[in-house]
């Protein structure tokens, strides 16, 4: 075979590849958006839900009520999924995620969100992060360890304990939790 059959080949399967990954980016970014958005919603009823109940334990964390009072809130480079407020008049920064944590990247995310929220308010917040996908155990220990250091409390519910909060606040056959996407 020439170089010049082979290259044309090889072109061509580059050609390919390149078509399927603007595909996967477009279909992931859009199904990661629209599954990112349910995720939210239902987060926010579980808290509203947690809040109706005075709170939840999950293993050695402890949840308190939880009064929703911003959503989406954009900063100067930086976006809250969830703000709420306790009833100490605590704010709490909730971040909820879809996708597994599993890079140091992922999460220094949350950390700089929080750091950006904290330069913006003249207040310590509580941090909540619900990791439906899961949290590589190291980070879980980094992240809450770095957040440690300028927040008041800091929760994050791995993949198990994010089921758990769900199956806990939530009625299954109203929100049909079997069939999430994530």
């Amino acid at each position: 075979m020439s170089n010049n059959l082979v290259e044309k080949k090889l072109n061509a399967i580059f050609s390919t590849l390149r078509k399927i990954e603007k595909m996967l980016e477009y279909f992931l970014g859009v199904r990661s958006k629209y599954v990112g958005i349910a995720a939210e919603k239902i987060t926010e009823a579980a808290l509203n839900e947690l809040s109706r109940r005075g709170g939840l334990q999950l293993g050695d964390e402890i949840i308190p009520p939880i009064k929703i009072i911003g959503r989406n809130i954009k900063g100067k480079n930086y976006e809250i999924d969830i703000l709420g407020e306790d009833a100490s008049s605590r704010k709490w920064i909730i971040e909820v995620t879809t996708y597994p944590i599993f890079t140091i990247s992922h999460a220094e995310k949350f950390y700089r969100r929080v750091e950006k929220w904290l330069a913006d308010n003249d207040e310590r917040p509580c941090f909540l992060l619900i990791a439906y996908e899961g949290i590589d155990h190291g980070l879980y220990y980094f992240l809450k360890d770095r957040l440690s250091k300028f927040c008041e409390e800091v929760i994050i519910l791995d993949k198990l304990r994010s089921e758990e909060f769900l199956q806990t606040c939530l009625d299954k056959s109203k929100y049909r939790l079997d069939k999430a996407p994530w």
